[in-house]
């Protein structure tokens, strides 16, 4: 860890954050929106699916935003998060790797919510969960702002292995709290079912 005339660099401080993040989900909009500076992107989100948005949370500019795409369709009619998923990578990726031109024009979670919000870029990963989930990370960044340079993704590559075990982590303590739950239920007489 990088240490300053006594003080800790800001990206060991970032990651930090990522690692409380797993304790404390409460800090993901404030990591969201480091992360967001890094990529020179009004904010980002966070959520977990399978086949629709189960959990999730964002900076502050995009929590309406959030609300509307986790109570659509746009999961499974978009093809942001199947792309994500289907490339396989262990870093950030950004629309120029996953689409074409014509591709990202044709996709609805671009002409149908981001691009009439003055979005349009962004740079997101897609991190498998032991639960069976799949972590999505991604900052959205304005239109008018052009795509996420690649020195900035390879900037966000270097925190993503903290952030996969950040969310790694909290997934294991939630696993862990059902599981004490139910045997606290189970020991005096009531049934659980833990999903």
């Amino acid at each position: 860890m990088a240490v300053e005339h006594g003080k800790k660099s800001m990206d060991s401080q970032l990651i930090d954050r990522i690692y409380e993040c797993s304790f404390a989900p409460e800090f993901w909009p404030g990591v969201l929106d480091e992360l967001a500076k890094i990529a020179d992107a009004p904010g980002g989100h966070l959520f977990t699916a399978s086949t629709k948005v189960l959990n999730w949370t964002a900076s502050a500019i995009f929590r309406d935003t959030m609300e509307r795409f986790a109570n659509s369709d746009l999961v499974t009619r978009g093809q942001r998060c199947t792309r994500l998923c289907g490339a396989r990578h262990a870093g950030f990726l950004t629309e120029y790797d996953l689409y074409t031109d014509e591709e990202l024009g044709a996709d609805p979670f671009y002409h149908d919510m981001l691009l009439p919000l003055g979005y349009g870029w962004g740079a997101g990963t897609a991190i498998p969960l032991p639960t069976g989930d799949t972590l999505f990370v991604t900052l959205e960044r304005k239109h008018v702002r052009g795509p996420v340079e690649s020195a900035i993704v390879q900037k966000l590559d270097a925190l993503r292995p903290h952030l996969a075990r950040s969310a790694l982590m909290s997934a294991q303590l939630q696993l862990e709290r059902a599981r004490a739950a139910s045997e606290t239920l189970a020991l005096i007489g009531l049934p659980a079912l833990v999903v």
